[in-house]
């Protein structure tokens, strides 16, 4: 699967308030209807990733040109976390079948910032898988939407 084309992925506390759930359908409107963006992905870890999710998926009956991918750290052994999503619009990134189950998501979420262009995060504190991802965002110079700076 091939990303490369304006992609956006998605990184966010656990834990993300529901409050936050407004500025996140916003702003993926705004990527879509002022930036281009048509190709979203999201992981299935979390609040954030949720919120995420169901945003995407009201905006594409908006939007019905976007993609959204929903990307496994897994190869699935039992139902989906999330019943809603179409087994048609999961992937699983190249390679995970040799990681480790510890650092599988780790894997997916490095793969996930490689293939996108714009990261939209929701990190309030510098530990935990979101503010890895964030970090390595920044280090390879993608574009970065931090929600959680808008908080003051």
């Amino acid at each position: 699967m091939d990303f490369l084309d304006k992609a956006c992925s998605f990184f966010g506390h656990r834990d993300t308030p529901s409050g936050i759930y407004v500025r996140l359908f916003n702003t993926i409107e705004m990527l879509i209807k002022e930036r281009g963006i048509r190709r979203f992905m999201v992981g299935t870890n979390g609040s954030f990733d949720k919120m995420a999710y169901r945003a995407l998926r009201i905006l594409r009956e908006k939007y019905p040109d976007i993609t959204v991918t929903v990307v496994l750290a897994y190869i699935p052994e039992k139902p989906p976390e999330y019943p809603s999503y179409d087994a048609a619009d999961t992937c699983i990134p190249e390679g995970i079948e040799h990681v480790p189950k510890r650092f599988c998501i780790l894997h997916r979420n490095k793969w996930m910032i490689t293939q996108s262009q714009i990261v939209v995060t929701y990190v309030r504190c510098g530990v935990g898988g979101a503010a890895k991802a964030e970090a390595l965002a920044r280090k390879k110079g993608k574009e970065i939407l931090a929600l959680a700076a808008d908080e003051v």
